[in-house]
């Protein structure tokens, strides 16, 4: 199943993509986070994922308030 761009499904993105704000929240040894999108309002939740739980860091309140799209 594939979906639009920004539509349901995941994505990895670098920590360097994040404002600079949200990059300083987390420490040096994070590098990467999983962006998982849903159906409705299609808010990201970005977390790390660690064997089968995945840690909810940031979700996005607006389009565009923790890296730019």
């Amino acid at each position: 199943m594939t979906s639009q761009r920004h539509g349901f499904g995941k994505e990895f993105i670098e920590v360097s993509s994040l404002k600079i704000s949200a990059q300083n929240l987390l420490s040096e040894d994070v590098k990467k986070l999983m962006v998982l999108r849903s159906k409705g309002d299609n808010h990201p939740f970005l977390g790390i994922r660690e064997g089968n739980i995945f840690q909810v860091l940031f979700i996005e309140y607006q389009f565009g308030d923790i890296y730019t799209h």
